[in-house]
């Protein structure tokens, strides 16, 4: 299934990799998944994906895969290697330098992500 792919690229609804911009696909994920980064732990797909869609101008934020998206049937997860670069949604507009992270998704028995966990460089 390329849903991960493309949500991570262009976003559910097309308006910008969902890490940019809040546009997730709240279908795949569980209301509960757990988001984990070296700055944030949240536990709530909606809070989740209020705080993404305020952050990144998507318009002038970039992100690509580094590789093809990883799966690993025995620890139920998935793994892709990103690099992204954006403009802050602020006044000022502020240029966030292109940085590398890896995103490990846990999957649960119900199919869903149950966790999403993300490093940066």
């Amino acid at each position: 299934n390329d849903v991960p792919t493309n949500d991570l690229l262009y976003g559910h609804t097309g308006l910008g990799p969902y890490f940019l911009s809040g546009d997730i696909d709240t279908r795949i994920f569980s209301d509960s998944c757990r988001f984990l980064d070296p700055t944030n732990d949240v536990s709530s797909l909606s809070r989740y994906q209020k705080a993404l869609s305020i952050l990144f101008n998507p318009e002038r934020s970039t992100l690509r895969l580094l590789a093809p998206l990883s799966v690993d049937p025995a620890s139920s997860t998935i793994t892709a290697r990103l690099e992204s670069q954006g403009t802050l949604k602020l006044p000022w507009t502020p240029r966030i330098a292109a940085w590398q992270s890896t995103v490990t998704y846990r999957v649960g028995t119900d199919g869903l992500i149950v966790e999403q966990s993300q490093e940066w460089n």
